[in-house]
């Protein structure tokens, strides 16, 4: 712990957020390919519409 200055508390602390926001970004990652299965892979004119809205206003 003296090599990197940091205490054991802090350490651990450090490594368990790291280890929470690894599994949470893959629990995520699956819930959403669960709703995009749900919905399926065609979208409806509203969905469309809304997608190029949102997009238009991003420089590509």
């Amino acid at each position: 712990m003296k090599r990197i200055k940091t205490s054991r508390s802090e350490l651990n602390s450090r490594a368990l957020r790291a280890f929470v926001g690894l599994h949470a970004a893959e629990r995520v990652t699956e819930a959403m390919n669960a709703v995009a299965d749900a919905v399926g892979p065609e979208p409806d004119g509203f969905t469309a519409a809304a997608a190029r809205h949102a997009l238009s206003g991003i420089e590509w």
